[in-house]
């Protein structure tokens, strides 16, 4: 079994290492040399909103990224279309990332997550960067956490390595608190797992949800009786992963016989493409060469454009999310934490297939299961058998949707500190200046936030 997260009972023992100085007390220098290390494109999205306010202060950064994989140089576009990044010409898998480092200001080395368990691009990043700063130059080694558990995995490889991460990482940003207790079985001190949210979810505060939603149905000439079903596809080797080519499947048999038992109410199947997948044919003939599909139900192809509002779109529209693995179900359960008058009338609703197969291939990088189905608010399927049951509750049980949407107002909310006016970028930005300011920091007394789970 997937390892699951720690229980409330648990959570509530732990020190939460919220410390906010005052900004106006903590004045570091910012001219200070960046540098980005993100081989998944969804990493590069959670570092995005950090590194952009640094650039604003003045702040230049180099990004290290591959060149080779095509749908990894989206972690590249995404940054460069965007800010005025220099980049490091034809990287490897081992950045010369000692030509990018300062002797002359302060280095700022910020790292997440492959997410796949192959971290050599961040591991190789990291391991220069810590002889650097055994040269006696000064670097600050961070990681920045996508959604809840990717850095896990990477600090174990770097306790394989030449790396001591327990010392020579100096803080890990947490998108929320729930996988503490990894990282501190991993012996990295409590000091150093700072929970500020999930900087990739910022832009969800800001977002107009139900316009996204109202102009995709618009687009398609979806009725808004229609009910919108999204299959949320994950990247893996190529389209065709070992998980996705299980699930799909499956998933399009389950929502065959739904629209089937229900004559009555017209249904609308889309197929939404991961944004870094470039063989839609591929998916489009299978789709396109499927017999007796009921006459109450419409398959839609998406492949999302450069543009976030277009891969957005689709999920704001759903009535239903389903997807295996993907992060994008949090950021659709979040939106169901948002105030009702932003929220599609229809009401957003997650559901992960979490199949035998899928925790299988999960287990190989120790990845914890999604957050959102921890906190039960999203609808979980652990076999093929509970895919069609499942997807009728979430649709058609209201009091099995109110606890979803309530879990979503209230839990997941409070677990992503998914509220008030306070970013997980600008909470961040808050850290970022205390460890320029004091690399070693220590906690006496510590000051913490209210425990959210207590």
């Amino acid at each position: 079994m997937l390892k699951e997260i720690p229980s409330r009972e648990i959570l509530s023992d732990l020190p939460e290492q919220f410390y906010w100085p005052r900004a106006e007390t903590v004045k570091p220098p910012w001219d200070i040399n960046v540098i980005a290390v993100a081989a998944h494109p969804s990493g590069a999205r959670a570092i995005l909103p950090l590194v952009g306010e640094l650039i604003k202060k003045g702040t230049g950064c180099a990004l290290i990224t591959p060149h080779s994989q095509h749908g990894q140089e989206r972690a590249a576009t995404a940054f460069t279309r965007q800010y005025p990044f220099s980049r490091p010409p034809e990287l490897g898998s081992a950045p010369p990332i000692s030509e990018t480092l300062s002797p002359n200001k302060a280095n700022l080395v910020i790292f997440t997550a492959s997410g796949g368990g192959d971290e050599t691009l961040e591991i190789s990043a990291i391991e220069s960067a810590v002889k650097w700063k055994k040269l006696g130059n000064k670097v600050i080694i961070v990681g920045v956490e996508g959604e809840a558990s990717e850095l896990v995995g990477t600090i174990k490889q770097l306790k394989e390595s030449v790396v001591n991460p327990e010392h020579e990482i100096d803080a890990l940003f947490l998108a929320n608190r729930l996988p503490c207790q990894f990282y501190l079985d991993l012996s990295v001190p409590a000091s150093k797992l700072i929970p500020t949210g999930p900087t990739g979810f910022d832009f969800l505060h800001q977002e107009d949800t139900q316009k996204l939603g109202d102009n995709f149905r618009k687009t398609l000439g979806i009725n808004p009786s229609d009910i919108v079903i999204v299959h949320n596809a994950i990247r893996g080797t190529g389209l065709w992963s070992e998980i996705e080519i299980d699930a799909t499947p499956k998933v399009l048999s389950a929502i065959f016989k739904l629209a089937a038992s229900r004559p009555d109410k017209k249904f609308v199947f889309v197929y939404r493409f991961h944004p870094d997948d470039q063989q839609p044919e591929v998916l489009s003939q299978e789709l396109n060469s499927l017999t007796e599909i009921p006459e109450n139900l419409r398959l839609v192809i998406h492949q999302p454009a450069d543009s976030r509002a277009d891969g957005r779109s689709p999920l704001a529209a759903a009535n239903l999310v389903i997807t295996t693995v993907s992060t994008t179900n949090t950021g659709v359960a979040l939106c169901g934490a948002k105030p009702a008058a932003v929220r599609p009338h229809t009401g957003h609703m997650p559901l992960y297939f979490i199949s035998p197969i899928a925790e299988k291939e999960l287990e190989k990088t120790g990845t914890i299961l999604p957050t959102a189905s921890q906190l039960q608010a999203a609808a979980v399927a652990g076999i093929d058998q509970e895919l069609l049951p499942t997807i009728e509750k979430a649709l058609f049980d209201s009091d099995f949707r109110r606890r979803i949407f309530n879990a979503q107002a209230t839990a997941l909310r409070e677990i992503y500190r998914f509220k008030g006016t306070a970013t997980a970028t600008y909470r961040t930005l808050l850290q970022l200046r205390r460890l320029l300011k004091n690399p070693n920091p220590t906690f006496s007394p510590p000051h913490f936030l209210p425990n959210p789970l207590s």
